[in-house]
């Protein structure tokens, strides 16, 4: 019988999140991960793990002894999909798996070329149920890759002029794809677009941000070139620094501004509010 559901990229910040309410929910669950150590720390305990790498293909079949759904978090930025995903996802269908669901980012269809687009393509071919969950922009990027300029600076330093960005709660993603595995046979085949309820601008996140953290936060609009600079000093680089630079490039062209009901459709409840969110994570800017 197989009813395992593995999660690829298992310490990521939507996989951990979602093998923690699948695990919740004493649905049977598995890790993947290449940094088991890592896994230990992060995920709560009895949580199974394996040792998973995209790219070292003998570790796939123990990964998939066994699994009724795979989850797939993106993988990082410099693999090549086709050398090493595919490989996987064939892997995946000769061992029985039921359905695969893959975390895609919102507005890729836009990008023929993009490593997400042709993952979304080949899950299309491979004659396997698919899932795929193209969030918008996450909410938590602001207490993570941007924490410091807030925290220290008060700016939200971001190359996104007055563009309207429907930012969604990660919380929220991870509750709706614990819910897609979860609903049996449901999402066969579907593909859906989850952002936030409403889409606002980085200057009136700063205001939100002043008057729900307690703490005078203001917008600063860098030139592309300043805001590579500033990446690279945080060590970003490769394929990653320019993941990050085209995701604001296409906020400004508007990719980000509008709204879907495709939340509220699945889990029955309007997703959090950027509010919501900021007087959560508030402390982390103090």
């Amino acid at each position: 019988m197989y009813d395992t559901i593995l999660v690829t990229g298992a310490t990521s910040n939507i996989g951990s999140e979602v093998l923690r309410l699948l695990s919740m929910d004493e649905v049977e669950v598995r890790g993947a991960t290449d940094d088991l150590r890592e896994a230990r720390k992060v995920l709560p305990k009895g949580i199974e793990l394996v040792r998973f790498d995209f790219k070292e293909k003998d570790t796939y079949e123990k990964a998939l002894e066994g699994v009724k759904k795979v989850l797939i978090i993106a993988p990082p930025e410099d693999i090549d999909v086709k050398e090493h995903v595919f490989p996987f996802i064939d892997k995946a269908k000769q061992m029985g798996v039921l359905q695969i669901i893959f975390i895609s980012i919102l507005g890729i269809d836009k990008n023929p070329l993009a490593q997400h687009r042709r993952i979304e393509k080949y899950l299309k071919e491979i004659e396997v149920p698919y899932t795929i969950i193209r969030p918008s922009y996450f909410m938590q990027k602001l207490n993570t890759m941007y924490r410091h300029e807030i925290k220290v600076q008060g700016k939200i330093m971001i190359p996104a002029g007055k563009a309207k960005i429907n930012f969604i709660d990660v919380r929220d993603v991870a509750a709706f794809t614990a819910r897609v595995i979860c609903e049996e046979n449901e999402h066969f085949n579907m593909i859906y677009k989850v952002t936030g309820k409403e889409a606002i601008t980085y200057h009136e996140a700063a205001e939100i941000f002043s008057n729900t953290a307690g703490k005078n936060v203001e917008y600063v609009n860098p030139k592309i070139k300043e805001f590579k600079q500033l990446m690279v000093k945080k060590g970003l680089e490769g394929e990653k620094l320019k993941r990050i630079t085209r995701l604001c490039i296409t906020s400004r062209l508007g990719i980000g501004r509008k709204v879907t009901n495709d939340f509220k459709k699945v889990m029955g409840t309007d997703p959090k509010s950027f509010e919501h969110y900021i007087n959560d994570y508030k402390n982390m800017w103090k």
